[in-house]
Order: C-alpha cells, then sequence, then structure tokens
C-alpha cells in the first residue's frame, strides 16, 4: 500500500427507498481498486427494504456504516453522513449510480497531485434506465473559483455523483443547503465556489450516471422552480457585482422551461356543461407535454453520443444484474 493508499476515503451515500438500485451502488463501491474506504450510508426514512438491504451489506463488510433517520431530504441526509464520516477526503454517490473501478484511486492521486486544489469533479457517462447502452455528453470544465460564474452562467455542469473533495471544506464551509429538496447540489457548489474554494476538473470518466423517470428529477416543476430560487439566491453576489439574470442564458432558460413545465401538467378538472357534450381541459396540456417529450428526445440525440467500449457494457452488465437482495459475496 503507497502513501495514498494510507488515506482513508468516505462514500457519502443518502438512500431513500432505494432498494431497486442501492446494492448496485454498494456493489461499485465495495470493488474500487482504493480499499481503504469507509461507505456511510444514511436511510432516510425509508419505508421500502433499504434498511434490510444496507443491513446484509454491513454484516459482511465492516467498512460500511449504517446511519438511520427520520425522512429529511437528501441535503440533511448528505450532512448527516458528512458529520459521521472519518475520512481525509469525501466523495458522494447518489444511490442510483454507480461507480467506475478506479475513482477513488484516480481521485485521491489527483488532488494529492494537485495540492493546491479543495475539490476536483470529472467527467460522466450516462445509461438509460432499462438498458445497458452507455453514453457521453460533455459539459462545462471549469477550473478555480471562475465556477462561481460559470456555474451562473451555465447551470449546473458539476454531476453529484463525480465530486470529491478534502475533508476541510465541509469543516471551513459546511453542507448542504437542507431547506433545498432539489437543486441542492447546484446551491452547494455555489456557496463553495462563492467562498473561495478551489475547484479542479479532472479530465476523466469515472462515473455512470442512471437517467430515470421515478425520481425526483422527474417533476419537472419542483426542479425548475427550485433551481430559479438558487439563481435568485446567488445572483447579486458581492464579488461579482457585473453578473446579472438577464446576461444569464441558463436563468432565462429555467424561467422558460418552468413555465413550460406548469404548461404540460393536466387541468385539475373536466367541466360539464348540462344538455352539451363535456368539455375536456386535458388536451391542451397533453399536446404540450408531446411537444416536451419530443424536444428532449432532439436535444438528446443531438447532445449524447453513443459509446462503444465492450469492457465497460461488460462492467455495467455485470453490476446491473445484481438484485436487490443479492450481493458478490
Amino acid at each position: 500500500m503507497n502513501n495514498n493508499q494510507k488515506k482513508l476515503i468516505s462514500i457519502i451515500i443518502a438512500a431513500y427507498n432505494s432498494e431497486k438500485y442501492l446494492a448496485q451502488a454498494i456493489e461499485s463501491a465495495i470493488e474500487q481498486t482504493y480499499q481503504h474506504i469507509e461507505i456511510v450510508v444514511v436511510n432516510d426514512g425509508s419505508t421500502d427494504d433499504t434498511i434490510n438491504l444496507i443491513e446484509s451489506y454491513a454484516k459482511k463488510d465492516s467498512r460500511i456504516v449504517l446511519i438511520s433517520q427520520a425522512n429529511a431530504g437528501p441535503s440533511t441526509a448528505r450532512n448527516t453522513g458528512f458529520k459521521n464520516a472519518t475520512g481525509e477526503y469525501f466523495c458522494i454517490l447518489d444511490a442510483d449510480d454507480i461507480m467506475l473501478p478506479d475513482k477513488i484511486e484516480s481521485q485521491v492521486e489527483f488532488l494529492e497531485k494537485h495540492e493546491f486544489a479543495d475539490f476536483t469533479y470529472s467527467k460522466v457517462y450516462y445509461f438509460m434506465e432499462g438498458e445497458n447502452t452507455i453514453y457521453s455528453h460533455d459539459l462545462a470544465t471549469i477550473n478555480g473559483t471562475r465556477v462561481y460564474k460559470k456555474l451562473l452562467q451555465y447551470g449546473n455542469f458539476i454531476y453529484t455523483s463525480t465530486v470529491f473533495f478534502r475533508r476541510s471544506v465541509f469543516e471551513t464551509y459546511g453542507g448542504f443547503d437542507e431547506q433545498l429538496r432539489s437543486a441542492e447540489e447546484f446551491d452547494y457548489w455555489l456557496s463553495l465556489a462563492g467562498n473561495g474554494v478551489n475547484f479542479l476538473h479532472q479530465d476523466k470518466y469515472l462515473t455512470l450516471c442512471r437517467s430515470r423517470g421515478d425520481g425526483l428529477t422527474s417533476d419537472s416543476v419542483t426542479m425548475y422552480s427550485t433551481a430559479v430560487a438558487v439563481f435568485d439566491k446567488h445572483f447579486g453576489h458581492n464579488k461579482y457585482p457585473n453578473l446579472a439574470k438577464a446576461t444569464s442564458r441558463q436563468y432565462i432558460k429555467n424561467k422558460f422551461l418552468l413555465a413550460f413545465s406548469k404548461a404540460r401538467k393536466p387541468a385539475p378538472a373536466t367541466v360539464t356543461v348540462v344538455g352539451k357534450s363535456s368539455t375536456n381541459f386535458f388536451s391542451i396540456s397533453h399536446h404540450i407535454n408531446n411537444l416536451f417529450i419530443l424536444l428532449r428526445k432532439i436535444k438528446f440525440s443531438f447532445t449524447f453520443k453513443k459509446i462503444h467500449d465492450k469492457k465497460l457494457e461488460q462492467y455495467l452488465m455485470k453490476i446491473e444484474s445484481l438484485k436487490k437482495h443479492e450481493t458478490s459475496y
């Protein structure tokens, strides 16, 4: 074990009703080439079999730490994980995502080599729910404290399960805003960058992100309204007095998508006039919803590139084959 391998790394997983995917996330952490880790899994008031799944892993691997709390949302759950973690570095893993085997080893070496940096994030692969096709979609790659300005201009280009940062970041600046249940990552990166935390992008794919329709982000009204609120919160920072909402394409885009998302929600009722046929107010929202889905498909086809990597596909298939109570032991 070299000097880097001696540093304890804390992997934080916030889990709420995650029995369908959590085994895969935990398994990807267990199979890291860097083994000096602790996996802090916070059961955020789950009502399914999540806690039993975590317990089954914890009985077999002493590196897994289970913490249970009443449901309070992802921000509070992650903060609970931070407060109970003992590692020198923190890594966040969403309960439905998968780390590539060398993620931790690669990011430890990266921050050890770049001592001036506090926080790193990497590239990410995407895969669709129910299939093993893998895609890439390269986002902005900004370094240093300029991340603050670029986040406000481009929106959130830092994917949660790619981040890796020094424990001192949490000890100095605290954790996520616990009032937020959506866009909390976007807000946290802005808060850190606005306070001078030095970000450094790692030009390497280290995470597989699952795209699914039943998560929190499937509620687009909540997602876009919270994103707009985060923009409102951070514009006008005294370090960047010249930044204005009117110059941020991402802010304008989120405002438009919020209005569009509200329009695509069905009307609450159908009115029937006595003696005449019923008037169905769902029809307009139905057409808007179909248009929204079509636009998303068009955007996906232009911005996501299919990856042909047999070794990567085999790894995903291996992890995806795990059922909720299976382990590789």
